[in-house]
């Protein structure tokens, strides 16, 4: 379960995650996809670290797939900006 949630649910909540937040915050969209682009292998490696660190297994695929779900739900909701 920690191996799937490593390759398959930290992948997929980083591109949400930086989608969202490309999507959510303010200010100009080449300053935020910058930024974002800078920062999403850090936002990676976070969320790979923290699969391994919690002691639960159920837990890390339950945080990384209700991550995702945020995401996807900030990408669908979120009016692009004009």
């Amino acid at each position: 379960m920690r191996v799937f949630s490593v390759t398959l649910l930290s992948f997929l909540a980083t591109i949400f995650t930086g989608a969202g937040l490309l999507l959510g915050l303010p200010g100009d969209f080449a300053e935020r996809a910058k930024w974002i682009t800078i920062l999403t292998p850090v936002i990676w490696t976070a969320f790979m670290f923290y699969a391994y660190w919690d002691k639960k297994a159920w837990r890390t695929t339950a945080v990384l797939s209700g991550i995702c779900f945020t995401g996807v739900a900030v990408i669908i909701f979120v009016p692009t900006p004009a």
